[in-house]
This record gives structure tokens, C-alpha cells and sequence, in this order.
């Protein structure tokens, strides 16, 4: 097994008996030539495996920035390449497509967790101290409701590909 961390649009392949091999990429770059780059350089009775989520992962956190912050109460990495999304974009390489999700829930049991998650990335890296404020807030809002806990729903899972279409 090969493990290798790149742009998937362009795979370099070890040699030519199509070793095992393992890519990882962001959902941004899952394109259909990357898929057909997967297809292209798995042996024939392999499997693509392709981790993602869903449109409701992590919602309740994508509520409490849109809240506080503004924009929409998603993530947009799903829309890219995500549980509804993939089957159209792996289907198109490979004859067999199996979407298998991981049914989970996240626990979240302290509100400054929570609030350094909402800060780690754009727009809640740049929060004034207004902002901030309001996020703990709300952050807090979610936590007392909860009583004491903040239950996060979570839509992840895996596609495996098979047959690839050459």
C-alpha cells in the first residue's frame, strides 16, 4: 500500500501493476477527472473508498455561526462531494457505487470546545470582540438548553467504488 497526499486531478502511479494505493485529497478538488483518475489506476477488482458527509453534518454548529456570523447554516463541503452528491460523480467511473453511512451523534460537554471549533476557520478566526461575545452566548444558549450538554448531529460516511470504468 501506498499512501500518498496530492491533488487527486492527477494521480502519479507507482509502476504498472496498479499497486494498492491510497490518495487523499479536500472535497473541493473531488472533480470527475479525479474520479476517473481513481478508476484509471485501480486494479480491476479493487475498491475506492471515499470518506464524506452529508448536508446535515455538524448542523447544530453551522446554526450558531450562521447566527452569530452570518451566511448559511451549512457546510458547503457536501454540496462538492458529499452523501447526496457522490453517487452521480463516482457513478460515472465505476459500475458499482455503495453509499455506507456511520450513524453518530457528538457530545459536546464544554462550550469552550464548541467556541474554539467556531473560531479555527473563516469567518470566526476574524471575530471582533462583539462577535465573540455573541458567540458564547449563543454557545451557552445551546449548552444550558441542553443541560449541560450540546448534542451535535453528525452525517458521515464512506462510498466504495467498484468495477471501474476504463
Amino acid at each position: 500500500m501506498i499512501w500518498r497526499c496530492n491533488d487527486c486531478g492527477s494521480l502519479v502511479h507507482p509502476s504498472d501493476d496498479r499497486t494498492p494505493a491510497a490518495w487523499c485529497s479536500r472535497c473541493e478538488r473531488v472533480t470527475q477527472a479525479a474520479v476517473a483518475e481513481f478508476a484509471r489506476v485501480l486494479r480491476p477488482n479493487g475498491v475506492v473508498m471515499a470518506a464524506t458527509s452529508g448536508p446535515h453534518h455538524l448542523r447544530e454548529l453551522w446554526q450558531v455561526r450562521a447566527e452569530v456570523f452570518g451566511g448559511p447554516p451549512k457546510s458547503e463541503n457536501p454540496e462538492v462531494f458529499g452523501s447526496v452528491t457522490g453517487v452521480a460523480i463516482l457513478g460515472q467511473s465505476f459500475g458499482s457505487v455503495e453509499w455506507r453511512e456511520y450513524a453518530d451523534t457528538l457530545r459536546c460537554t464544554s462550550p469552550d470546545d464548541v467556541i474554539a471549533f467556531l473560531t479555527s476557520a473563516p469567518p470566526g478566526e476574524a471575530a471582533s470582540p462583539d462577535q465573540l461575545r455573541n458567540l458564547r452566548r449563543a454557545v451557552e444558549n445551546r449548552f444550558d438548553a441542553g443541560e449541560g450538554t450540546f448534542v451535535v448531529s453528525k452525517e458521515t460516511g464512506v462510498f466504495l467504488g467498484r468495477i471501474p470504468l476504463r
